[in-house]
């Protein structure tokens, strides 16, 4: 039979283990959580770079084809 003196230890040691690997997943989901919104940032800069090219390019095309 077991006694309170084994289990204790061993309920220890698993909890340990699970709050490791809760620890651990969090600090995944936080990455990528992370990794998207860097994403999402970067996406939202070229956009306006790339409008900002394009209304420079139809800018320059509509000003030479009126004069």
């Amino acid at each position: 039979m077991i006694t309170l003196d084994q289990l204790v230890p061993a309920c220890k040691m698993e909890i340990k283990e699970e709050y490791r690997v809760y620890k651990s997943s969090i600090c995944i989901c936080a990455g990528l959580v992370h990794f998207y919104h860097s994403v999402v940032q970067k996406v939202r800069t070229f956009r306006k770079w790339w409008h900002s090219i394009l209304a420079g390019i139809y800018g320059r095309s509509r000003s030479s084809a009126s004069s």
